[in-house]
């Protein structure tokens, strides 16, 4: 469904479950659908929302470069939680979308439950912009999308998937979002994204998130590799951290190791809400 925001945006988002609202945010050019996997196991435990960003799926275009930036994408997902009226929810990103989450924790606290920052950077270096921005900024600007995303999988997928196409989960996603995805037509948008990628920089602040935080990385993820985890990790202060290991743990472990990466987010979840309810009670 869609849903007008005062950040003046038109936001395509998906909903099932029911309780504490999970806002699950994708990452560059990516839809909610880059979710689905996750979202079929937390909707048992929680209200899962899984968004389009700005530039993304089926929420608004916009052509205007300036349009986009971490912290513009972060406002309209805080804008979104006023809009729906959900108070402080858990925020789970992938890639750049765990850049949004830092931003909402820093720009909008009282609305952020817990984070979760999943292939996440903090501030984007020479090399990143680089290997991650170049390589897919130039078949972005053929405006060939779906050969941008091409491009991307020697970077995002393991060598070992791109070797056998296994696991078959993987492979279903991988056709579902990136090559069959009619919606990821999004010139101006990834361009937007790949912009906001560009010019992201928060290192320096992120040492004022308080909220509860889960920090993951894949052991060979090449596009956001796991030294950029390292470094928000020693910012955020009482941040979790687990590391994918293994020859699938690429930066698409949410697919290709999307049993492990669904339990050890859900796990993190839960402890946030017993932690709550018990300090809640000692309180009362």
């Amino acid at each position: 469904m869609k849903i007008q925001l005062s950040t003046g945006m038109e936001m395509f988002y998906e909903e099932r479950g029911n309780g504490v609202p999970l806002i699950l945010i994708p990452g560059t050019g990516c839809d909610h659908q880059v979710w689905e996997l996750q979202a079929q196991v937390w909707s048992e435990y929680f209200r899962v929302i899984a968004i389009d960003n700005r530039g993304s799926g089926q929420s608004t275009i916009f052509e205007d470069p300036n349009d986009y930036s971490v912290e513009i994408l972060a406002d309209d997902v805080a804008a979104l939680i006023d809009a729906l009226q959900l108070g402080p929810c858990h925020l789970s990103g992938h890639s750049v979308g765990a850049s949004i989450v830092q931003q909402v924790a820093l720009r909008h606290p009282e609305k952020v439950k817990s984070l979760q920052l999943h292939a996440t950077w903090g501030k984007t270096d020479e090399w990143f912009k680089r290997a991650f921005v170049g390589t897919m900024k130039y078949p972005t600007m053929q405006k060939d999308p779906h050969m941008t995303f091409r491009t991307n999988m020697m970077w995002a997928a393991s060598p070992k998937y791109l070797e056998t196409r296994e696991p078959a989960t993987a492979r279903d996603m991988v056709t579902k979002c990136l090559i069959k995805n009619p919606h990821l037509d999004a010139y101006h948008g990834l361009l937007g994204h790949l912009g906001a990628d560009e010019k992201y920089d928060a290192i320096d602040q992120l040492a004022r998130i308080e909220a509860p935080t889960l920090i993951t990385a894949g052991e060979i993820d090449m596009l956001v590799p796991k030294r950029y985890s390292a470094e928000v990790l020693k910012t955020i202060k009482g941040a979790q951290y687990h590391e994918f290991k293994g020859e699938h743990a690429s930066h698409f472990a949410l697919w290709e190791m999307w049993g492990e990466f669904t339990a050890v987010a859900l796990g993190f979840m839960m402890f946030v809400e017993t932690t709550t309810k018990v300090k809640q009670g000692v309180e009362q």
